[in-house]
Protein backbone atom coordinates (compact mmCIF):
# COMPACT_ATOMS: atom_id res chain seq x y z
CA UNK A 1 0.00 0.00 0.00
CA UNK A 2 1.38 3.61 -0.96
CA UNK A 3 1.57 5.87 2.04
CA UNK A 4 0.63 9.66 1.25
CA UNK A 5 3.56 12.21 2.74
CA UNK A 6 3.99 16.01 2.61
CA UNK A 7 5.91 15.65 -0.44
CA UNK A 8 3.17 14.75 -2.31
CA UNK A 9 1.30 17.53 -1.51
CA UNK A 10 4.90 19.81 -2.29
CA UNK A 11 4.69 17.99 -5.52
CA UNK A 12 0.87 18.80 -6.52
CA UNK A 13 1.54 22.30 -5.45
CA UNK A 14 4.91 22.73 -7.78
CA UNK A 15 2.49 20.99 -10.70
CA UNK A 16 -0.31 23.56 -9.92
CA UNK A 17 2.26 26.52 -9.75
CA UNK A 18 3.80 25.77 -13.20
CA UNK A 19 0.32 24.47 -15.22
CA UNK A 20 -2.30 27.28 -13.27
CA UNK A 21 -4.69 24.47 -12.27
CA UNK A 22 -6.60 26.73 -10.39
CA UNK A 23 -9.17 28.52 -11.62
CA UNK A 24 -9.63 30.82 -8.57
CA UNK A 25 -7.36 33.20 -9.01
CA UNK A 26 -5.27 34.80 -12.69
CA UNK A 27 -2.52 32.60 -13.31
CA UNK A 28 0.03 35.13 -12.03
CA UNK A 29 -1.03 35.38 -8.51
CA UNK A 30 -1.32 31.35 -8.67
CA UNK A 31 2.35 30.75 -9.28
CA UNK A 32 3.24 33.81 -7.08
CA UNK A 33 1.33 32.80 -3.95
CA UNK A 34 2.15 29.07 -4.10
CA UNK A 35 5.41 29.50 -4.77
CA UNK A 36 5.68 31.94 -1.63
CA UNK A 37 3.57 29.63 0.84
CA UNK A 38 4.96 26.11 -0.56
CA UNK A 39 5.59 24.72 2.53
CA UNK A 40 3.05 25.79 4.72
CA UNK A 41 0.61 25.01 2.30
CA UNK A 42 1.88 21.52 1.81
CA UNK A 43 2.23 20.80 5.57
CA UNK A 44 -1.73 22.51 6.25
CA UNK A 45 -2.67 19.92 3.22
CA UNK A 46 -0.87 16.96 5.11
CA UNK A 47 -2.24 17.64 8.22
CA UNK A 48 -5.90 17.73 6.73
CA UNK A 49 -5.47 14.44 5.41
CA UNK A 50 -4.16 12.76 8.25
CA UNK A 51 -6.92 14.20 10.24
CA UNK A 52 -8.93 12.35 7.79
CA UNK A 53 -8.33 9.13 7.43
CA UNK A 54 -7.53 8.96 10.82
CA UNK A 55 -11.32 10.30 11.62
CA UNK A 56 -12.36 7.71 8.74
CA UNK A 57 -10.63 4.69 10.03
CA UNK A 58 -12.71 2.68 12.65
CA UNK A 59 -10.34 0.19 14.79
Amino acid sequence: MNSVTVEHFKRAIDDIGAHGDNDMLPFDLDTIFLSETKDKLAKMAFDFFERLEKDGKKC
